[in-house]
């Protein structure tokens, strides 16, 4: 049997998987569980939602014990067996198997693993590595397989128990400089980086980075590494903090450790204390929410047990505004402080003393706020502190402050002190991406929301785009608590990048200092950066050029515009005939094709194949680092264009097209 062969096979058998998945669940009603999988409010359990069927990978033992009497098997989205297939969900622990070679009693007997690589939901493509077994033999039997009409049959007995877990060793845990700890704005210092594992089905691995980039995020299940797989399953009840440049999986890692920490199969294989029924994932805009739904819904099976908010979003909903003012990252520390968090709380006490007191929620905050401004009332003082005395003094207007950014945190902070909400009540881990923009204050509030007190964080200092947020992780371990025995804070540092070419990151690494340049691609080979140097007058036409030689080199890829002048730049495409998306905020379509633009502030997060880069001296620059520009310059995948008429920072002088 030939390889297209195979993979027709392979498909026959992943249709047999759906169809039976598809039969298991439309039969099945569950009448036990934890409430907070199952209790509707309605009086009746919640009915399953079948999975979609999909193997990522299979796994070849050198023997076959009991519990798998063919001594092979398939991992997938969800669990299922019987006589022709067996399955297992790749949260199961048997999973080890298939991602690493340790962590279950099994790993120590895979002859070799095969990956699948698929486009518009089918296999097309596999990559076998071989362990134990030798080399360039064949792993799997060639016997061919059709898929049968839907099975009449009784559904098959519950799984035959599996051999135990064996848990890995601890990793040790990455140690954090005490030098400049408070004061400095740099990075913390990580040593004793492991070297990351040979790549698993890097061909594979290759083929996908270099395919057009989607709309939305994907799931990797199939090329998981190791190293995101570790993360990923690390308990429920383990504070994390994931340190990585732009590009290592980091978002990757966060979508699907949320999957995992819900899944029934972590579940029921862990103790009560690590077990999480629900999780909010906080992401930095609208547009990543949008960007990781796909792959959340894929992953969790169309639950509802992970939620995905933007910090905007929930910024606007407890401060009462529809939407967060646009305008520059706040730069003023005052307004990013965590002490603004506790001189909230004093003004709503205050506030709740009054003999009389309006039902509506929405007054009561306008009315802490005004507290606020006076520095209380009826010789109740909200602070006593003179430099925090002259701040609240200088406070605008409550009107003014919600039109104005960088007020947004402290009216979501009074609207918290004056009700709690509900909304964000029973979640049992919160896991936060590009936490590194989140300031102090905002910090207060994820932490009163957060009852359980159970993070994942993920982020990297490298692209902070504000001065207000804190300058390392040990300074946000120590906001929320998560310092350790040793006054460190749990940091796992990731050094591979996954999404952008070695010439890309090669090009935006000249923004860092040189000791923090430490980033490995996997995309080793790309176009070098463009770079295009025009009039002032020409430089959003130009930009719009090479945005259109980036939509015809990636016909059925993705491009972005990124800039601050992002309103010129849309003038410029209204008057060459581009139209604006009424279903997508920052798109724009002509002839059939699209092209995003977008402000710096609404890119964090996302990707695309190829990305224009405008005017980079126009970027704001927070202690003496271009963090802003920096993340942008890492969104291309594939290739990376800047235009500009005035002098690039220096850092970046000196070379291109």
């Amino acid at each position: 049997m030939n390889k297209d062969e195979e993979i027709v096979n392979e498909r026959a058998r992943e249709e047999v998987y759906r169809r039976a998945l598809d039969k298991k669940y439309a039969s099945r009603v569950e009448i036990s569980g934890a409430a907070s999988f199952n209790w509707t409010g309605t009086g009746r359990t919640a009915k399953p939602v079948a999975p979609r069927g999909e193997v990522a990978g299979r796994v070849k033992l050198t023997h076959a014990p009991d519990a798998i009497p063919a001594g092979e098997y398939y991992v997938g989205t969800a669990h299922f067996e019987d006589d022709a297939i067996t399955v297992f969900s790749w949260a199961a622990p048997i999973a080890a198997t298939f991602y690493r070679e340790s962590g279950h009693a099994l790993c120590a007997s895979v002859a070799g693993i095969r990956a699948f690589d698929r486009r518009d939901d089918t296999i097309t493509n596999f990559e076998d590595t071989w362990r134990l077994a030798e080399p360039g033999t064949r792993l799997f039997a060639a016997r061919t397989f059709s898929v049968p009409r839907a099975p009449s049959r009784p559904l098959p007995a519950p799984p035959r128990p599996l051999p135990p877990i064996v848990t890995p060793p601890a990793e040790e845990k990455p140690r954090l400089s005490h030098e400049g700890a408070v004061a400095s704005s740099q990075p913390p210092r990580v040593s004793g980086i492991a070297t990351p594992p040979p790549l698993r089905s890097g061909e594979l691995l290759r083929s996908r980075l270099a395919a057009p980039r989607s709309e939305r995020l994907g799931s990797v299940l199939s090329t998981l590494q190791a190293e995101q797989y570790n993360l990923v399953t690390r308990r429920g009840d383990e504070d994390l903090i994931i340190d990585g440049h732009p590009g290592t999986g980091k978002t990757i890692i966060a979508v699907h450790r949320a999957a995992y920490l819900v899944s029934e199969d972590y579940n029921k294989h862990t103790d009560d204390e690590a077990t999480v029924h629900k999780v909010l994932l906080v992401g930095p805009t609208d547009e990543y929410v949008e960007h990781v739904s796909a792959a959340i819904d894929h992953l969790n099976q169309g639950h509802d047990h992970v939620r995905t908010v933007s910090l905007r979003r929930l910024l606007a909903m407890l401060s009462g505004l529809q939407e967060v003012p646009e305008g520059r990252a706040i730069t003023a520390l005052e307004d990013g402080d965590g002490h603004l968090w506790n001189l909230a709380h004093n003004a709503v006490s205050i506030l709740k003393r009054r003999p009389t007191l309006v039902d509506r929620r929405s007054t009561k905050v306008r009315a802490a706020y005004e507290i606020l401004r006076t520095n209380g009332e009826l010789g109740r003082s909200v602070t006593r502190d003179d430099s925090w005395a002259r701040y609240l003094r200088g406070l605008p207007t409550f009107e003014r402050a919600r039109t104005m950014r960088n007020h947004v945190p402290l009216l979501a902070a009074l609207g918290w002190h004056v009700e709690k909400t509900r909304d964000f009540a029973g979640f049992d881990h919160f896991i936060v991406d590009e936490a590194q923009d989140v300031m102090e204050i905002e910090w207060a509030l994820l932490d009163a929301i957060n009852s359980t007190e159970r993070w994942t964080l993920l982020g990297d200092m490298n692209q902070r785009r504000s001065d207000a947020a804190l300058g390392n992780w040990r300074l946000v371990a120590d906001a929320l608590g998560l310092l350790d025995g040793a006054n460190e804070a749990p940091v796992t540092s990731i050094r591979l990048g996954y999404r952008s070419t070695a010439p890309i990151m090669a090009f935006a690494n000249r923004l860092l200092p040189k000791d923090q340049r430490t980033l490995d691609s996997i995309q080793a080979h790309g176009p070098e950066v463009g770079i295009e140097r025009v009039r002032e007058p020409l430089v959003h036409e130009q930009a719009l050029a090479e945005a259109d030689e980036l939509l015809l080199a990636h016909v059925r890829g993705t491009v972005a515009i990124i800039g601050i002048e992002g309103a010129v730049t849309e003038t410029v495409m209204r008057r060459q005939g581009w139209r604006k998306s009424p279903h997508h905020t920052h798109r724009w379509n002509k002839r059939g094709r699209s092209l995003d633009v977008l402000h710096p502030d609404h890119a964090r997060g996302l990707e695309w194949d190829g990305v224009v880069v405008v005017e980079p001296a126009r970027f704001p620059v927070n202690f003496l680092r271009h963090g802003l520009l920096y993340t942008s310059l890492t969104r291309a995948n594939r290739e990376l264009r800047v235009v500009h008429s005035q002098p690039l920072p220096e850092p970046l002088r000196g070379r291109g097209r």
